[in-house]
């Protein structure tokens, strides 16, 4: 009997150190993401486009640098300079140059802080943390004995937690209004100053607008904005798919 335990002992190992143990595959590293070429493709042509939108962009704040900077006279010096065959040249050379380095920080700066607000408040977690806050906010009731001033102090109070997305909105509205105005000075919808566009839209004289100036000026403002809303969903999808 105990010749038999002892051989069912051995058969029990080597059974046991030949068997085959497959690899653990929920431990092993992912495999790479498959995206779809249509949407790898989708991708990279709204980059692409994104990229030359905002070379064209640029320039309309670039012509506006250009006219801040030449509104320094300095003719006397300048045509001094100029005369001067390699140095003029290069002072001319650093002049564009510095005119479209001015116009593109005041087109980065407007386009941030139109941008700024599409981000955020398309982020689960800025919105989650508003939402925090709001709820834990204290609340103050505003009942009709409470003089203005208290009143106003009651509402600044409760609308302490939604300030900052407050504050996001007017100032894009602004920029954007501030925007626009710049852009119609590059494509003017009409001839002549801005006062000349209220009068011809006063009196309904729509065949003196140059429609083809204002859709220019409508796909300046807006086509970064887009273009980035649009690139958000397909990297969403792509997310999502994979």
């Amino acid at each position: 009997m105990a010749l038999n335990g002892s051989n069912s002992t051995r058969n029990d190992n080597a059974n046991e150190n030949n068997s085959y143990t497959p690899p653990n595959r929920g431990n092993s590293p992912k495999s790479a993401k498959h995206v779809p070429l249509p949407l790898k493709m989708l991708r990279f042509c709204i980059t692409m486009v994104i990229g030359a939108f905002i070379f064209a962009n640029i320039k309309p704040y670039e012509v506006i640098a250009t006219q801040f900077l030449s509104s320094f006279d300095y003719n006397s010096i300048a045509s001094i300079i100029s005369s001067i065959p390699i140095l003029g040249g290069l002072i001319q050379f650093i002049t564009k140059f510095f005119a479209f380095g001015l116009g593109t920080a005041l087109w980065c700066i407007f386009q941030i802080l139109e941008l700024l607000p599409l981000i955020l408040f398309g982020h689960g977690r800025f919105l989650n943390n508003q939402i925090g806050k709001h709820g834990k906010a204290a609340k103050y009731p505003v009942s009709g004995n409470d003089s203005w001033e208290t009143k106003a102090a009651k509402f600044l109070g409760n609308s302490l937690s939604t300030e900052v997305m407050r504050f996001l909105v007017v100032m894009a509205i602004g920029v954007y209004v501030l925007d626009f105005l710049l852009i119609l000075t590059v494509y003017p919808p009409v001839k002549g100053n801005f006062g000349d566009f209220l009068y011809i839209i006063q009196t309904a004289q729509w065949d003196k607008i140059n429609w083809v100036n204002v859709l220019v000026s409508f796909c300046v403002l807006f086509a970064v904005e887009f273009l980035v809303k649009l690139q958000g969903v397909v990297k969403q999808v792509i997310e999502d798919l994979a």
